[in-house]
């Protein structure tokens, strides 16, 4: 990735030698390891690139090479010391006029976009997998932890408190591993599906929750989870770097949201359009009015119980009335906003986290029916687990969608962003010393 800004690299087709030409830099490039094989790192360089013959800024366009790291002009930099991950080798990586053959291309020049989404989708995916495999064993040494231990001449595992936590634990964890089976079902159900917004939520999901996990690790076995060498701290540290790396968790969100609020303003642009303009269109209005669903008793026609196991009618309600708030929302925040919905962050992030844990509530439901359905070994507390996942998500995707509905100066938010301004105006923490006189 580039440190600065997306496109620090760019290249230059030269047509006299039939080569292109490399220059700029990236930081956080993974260059091992490779300290015990003959292998040579390779690296996956998006560079930005001009289209011949087209002025003006359609000529931009991006191409992706595969770049050894033998080549002529390629520098592995300064080592990047992490918290996490000690075993992979990360590098600023600087190219300086380095020459390629076309052949180095991956995909079509200037049609680097396509390639990317491809490589982008398959590395959340990676990234998530990654976090389902360090959540499970957490998930396990915990449980290890309060078997063979005590607290007070009483078993850990007796503890209702400890049991929280397992149970949370192991919730997260089959959400994430439902969501990382629905994703890859579809692709391989479907001929190139679009699965970049799934993609985008399973990695943030699964972090999120990983990261969750791994901290709360602290509060149970305490200050010995962070001795240097035990595997819980070693767990925390790896899933603090893999929280961290490629992308922000942020930027993530906001992707989350704009690709989801970009679907739904072709579906609900009439119904949008209506709205914004109440006195050309009274009849919509007073539809509106007049109509019995409400954020607190959504109205739904999906009938998602016919789909899954009866035992879990009440999880599919709690799925169907969450879907129908966030429809709730995104109509509400695209009439209220229209275009400048992109700028008001703090709800987009808002959705993206409905966002997510719709997708976490569906994949667990429909896993667990399947897994009853043919009679798989526990597949009754499966069951509870789907329950409980979509439970927590009902209540949480209601709690996010009244913020929504209550607007910034009822959720706190102007508060919040007037604070920031004076945080900014001042530097840093402006509150004076509590022991300070003023006269």
């Amino acid at each position: 990735m580039a440190e600065n800004e997306l496109f620090n690299t760019t290249a230059e087709y030269i047509v006299e030698t039939n080569e292109w030409l490399l220059s700029g830099r990236k930081a956080f490039a993974i260059a091992g390891p490779f300290a015990t094989t003959n292998a040579t790192p390779l690296f996956l360089v998006i560079a930005q690139t001009r289209r011949a013959n087209v002025k003006g800024d359609a000529s931009r366009s991006t191409t992706i090479f595969l770049v050894d790291s033998n080549t002529a002009g390629v520098k592995l930099g300064e080592q990047h010391l992490t918290i996490g991950c000690r075993g992979l080798d990360i590098r600023r990586v600087e190219f300086d006029q380095v020459r390629l053959p076309p052949s180095c291309i991956v995909g079509t020049a200037n049609e680097g976009n396509e390639v990317a989404d491809v490589l982008l989708r398959s590395n959340r995916l990676r990234s998530a997998m990654l976090g389902l495999g360090m959540a499970k064993q957490l998930v396990n040494d915990l449980t290890s932890y309060c078997i063979d231990n005590q607290h007070c001449n009483v078993p850990l595992k007796d503890m209702e408190m400890l049991q929280m936590h397992l149970s949370k634990a192991a919730c997260a964890t089959y959400a994430i591993e439902s969501m990382i089976y629905l994703t890859a079902g579809i692709l391989d159900e479907f001929t190139a599906p679009d699965v970049a917004l799934e993609a985008a939520i399973t990695k943030y999901y699964s972090l999120r929750q990983l990261f969750k996990i791994a901290a709360k690790s602290m509060d149970i076995i305490g200050p010995k989870s962070l001795i240097s060498g035990q595997e819980t701290e070693v767990l925390f540290r790896d899933s603090a770097q893999l929280y961290t790396q490629g992308e922000s968790m942020d930027t993530l969100r906001l992707y989350i949201a704009l690709a989801g609020l970009q679907h739904a303003g072709g579906v609900l642009q009439d119904t949008v359009r209506m709205q914004r303009n109440p006195l050309f269109h009274p009849g919509h209005i007073l539809g509106k009015f007049l109509q019995s669903s409400n954020i607190d008793n959504p109205k739904t026609k999906m009938r998602l119980n016919e789909n899954v196991h009866p035992s879990l009618e009440p999880a599919a309600q709690s799925v169907e009335q969450s879907v129908a708030r966030l429809q709730m929302c995104v109509e509400l925040l695209l009439t209220r906003y229209g275009t400048a919905v992109v700028e008001k962050h703090h709800d987009m992030q808002r959705l993206a986290e409905i966002a997510a844990t719709l997708y976490a509530m569906f994949a667990s439901l429909a896993r667990a029916s399947r897994s009853y359905c043919i009679g798989l070994q526990l597949a009754d507390y499966e069951l509870v687990l789907a329950s409980a996942v979509c439970t927590h998500g009902r209540k949480k995707v209601h709690t996010l969608c009244t913020e929504i509905f209550n607007g910034q100066y009822v959720n706190n938010d102007s508060n919040l962003q007037r604070l920031a301004k004076q945080v900014i105006k001042s530097k840093g923490y402006f509150p004076v010393h509590p022991l300070t006189f003023n006269f």
